[in-house]
């Protein structure tokens, strides 16, 4: 069930940057907080919350900045040619989520992600600012049947080290106009919360440059500690007291002064009573069940006067303090002759506005209840295997993002790293026939590594091979899948020259992807 939401934005800090990318002709020394680069723009930010049964909360967040040199047009529109599904029917669709381009707004996905997106955030390919509707197309990939099926390379070379992504979540994001592509302002950015699956520290930002066919690296993980965490929801907090104000129920209805009851103002925290500061002239009259009080008290030096709120919700209860000496009294907020109208106006332009608010939460709701019924079943399993992933321990990493395209959390790693590793020449049969089948592609997988070793024609005949594998997953030329699991692999010898994979029965191509990962294991 996909909802939308108004939201709030939090701006983080940057990260610095490791040597690693400067090496790649992108200067990052230049680079600050809002720089912009010619040709091109890229901004992102990463973060991460940690979730878990005891409820506890920590923050790591990152930031890098570079010029990019290619401009984000390019990238939406040429990224197909260089992400090839192996089996066009089993690639993973997207979803489409319409929204209105001239509000904020936070679109809430099933798999736990959050997208916030803030108004007018896109142009149109000519550079102009784009208004109304915009179709945002988003998907996500997971586990390496994901990466498998989507055609997207996962592989990471740096000064001539081949090297792996394992990914902890990776995810597509592009956006529609009248079907035309839009893109991403010079001054908006976009905000991914992506729930994922491990809580290591080692996860790195890399985006997907689909022009110069490689993975860019973005920004490491940076830890925050408990201040600077505390600072960010108080900054949050206050915000939300001062442009969304108060909720209707605390709504102070304004009462005219009694003249022959005593009252006199006070200055209050403002931030603290958000429901008496959007009204000016405010005093408070001691009730008259009140009878201790002395009007002497208001005309003595008192080291401090306070208000709080009353039980009955009507009534503050004002509180002089001198040294030991407390003395407190229920009043009621009221207004003089000269600042009761435009109190009441105040008052009437709020009811309304919240009335309009709650009609239009009530319409949305009623709208939705039907889809919500037919759902149900459906959305009690996600949320049981969501309040199990949350049991079992889960984080949100957080990327603000400057382009489109796909992105990627991931840790660099050596699929053989630390094992015994055998070469050989490799030909493929089938298991029932023993017939040759033409392979167009192999992966390896190890359950352990969230990712996959891709191996094409022009490394058969110098085949790479370790005993870690769990999977060997076979993309025929005709676009079928087919595989050998760990149980026929442990039989196999790998010590010979040339080694025979007996494939099984290719899977099912009218079936998902659901399918292809039970039948695999995953």
């Amino acid at each position: 069930m996909k909802k939308i939401m108004s939201k709030y934005n939090i701006i983080k800090n940057r990260s610095k940057l490791s040597p690693d990318e400067i090496s790649k002709n992108m200067n990052f020394d230049q680079f600050m907080s809002g720089y912009t680069a010619p040709g091109g723009r890229w901004l992102t930010k990463t973060t991460k919350w940690y979730l878990g049964a005891t409820a506890s909360t920590v923050v790591v967040l990152s930031a890098a900045y570079f010029a990019y040199q290619q401009t984000h047009k390019t990238q939406q529109t040429t990224s197909e040619a260089f992400v090839k599904p192996p089996v066009p029917e089993l690639n993973i669709r997207r979803d489409s989520l319409n929204i209105n381009t001239d509000r904020d707004t936070t679109l809430m996905l099933e798999s736990g992600t959050s997208i916030d997106i803030p108004a007018h955030s896109f142009e149109s390919e000519d550079g102009k600012p784009v208004s109304g509707p915009v179709r945002i197309c988003y998907r996500e990939f997971r586990d390496q049947i994901d990466f498998i099926l989507s055609g997207i390379p996962m592989n990471y070379d740096s000064a001539g080290v081949h090297e792996q992504l394992e990914s902890d979540g990776m995810f597509e994001i592009l956006a529609y106009q009248d079907g035309k592509p839009v893109h991403i302002m010079e001054n908006k950015n976009l905000t991914i919360n992506m729930l994922c699956h491990n809580t290591g520290n080692e996860f790195n930002v890399y985006y997907l440059d689909t022009v110069r066919k490689t993975w860019l690296y973005d920004g490491p993980n940076t830890a925050i500690n408990k201040h600077e965490i505390d600072k960010l929801n108080e900054q949050r907090e206050q915000f939300v007291h001062k442009y969304e104000l108060v909720d209707s129920r605390k709504l102070i209805t304004p009462n005219r002064a009694n003249p022959l009851r005593y009252n006199f103002m006070i200055d209050y925290d403002k931030d603290e009573f958000p429901e008496l500061a959007v009204y000016d002239g405010v005093k408070f009259e001691i009730d008259e069940q009140e009878k201790t009080y002395d009007p002497k008290l208001a005309s003595e030096v008192w080291e401090d006067v306070t208000i709080g709120r009353h039980n009955d919700a009507r009534h503050y209860m004002v509180t002089f303090k001198k040294g030991k000496t407390l003395k407190s009294f229920a009043a009621l907020p009221v207004f003089d002759e000269k600042d009761y109208d435009a109190a009441m106006k105040e008052y009437e332009k709020m009811r309304t506005y919240h009335q309009n608010r709650l009609k239009t939460i009530s319409d949305s709701i009623a709208q939705r209840e039907a889809a919500y019924v037919m759902q149900a079943e459906q959305d009690s399993k996600q949320n049981s295997k969501f309040s199990n992933f949350i049991t079992n321990g889960a984080v949100y990493r957080s990327i603000v993002i400057g382009n489109l395209g796909i992105w990627n959390h991931d840790a660099r790693r050596r699929f053989f790293d630390g094992q015994t590793v055998n070469e050989f020449a490799a030909r493929f049969v089938s298991r029932k026939s023993g017939e040759t089948v033409a392979v167009e592609k192999v992966y390896l997988i190890d359950w352990g590594m969230n990712a996959v070793y891709p191996i094409g024609t022009e490394q058969f005949n110098k085949f790479t091979f370790s005993q870690k594998v769990d999977v060997l997953v076979a993309v025929t030329n005709d676009h079928q899948i087919t595989y050998i699991k760990k149980d026929k692999l442990k039989e196999m010898n790998f010590g010979a020259k040339e080694v025979i994979f007996r494939l099984e029965e290719p899977l099912d191509g009218d079936q998902d992807r659901t399918y292809i990962k039970n039948m695999l294991r995953i």
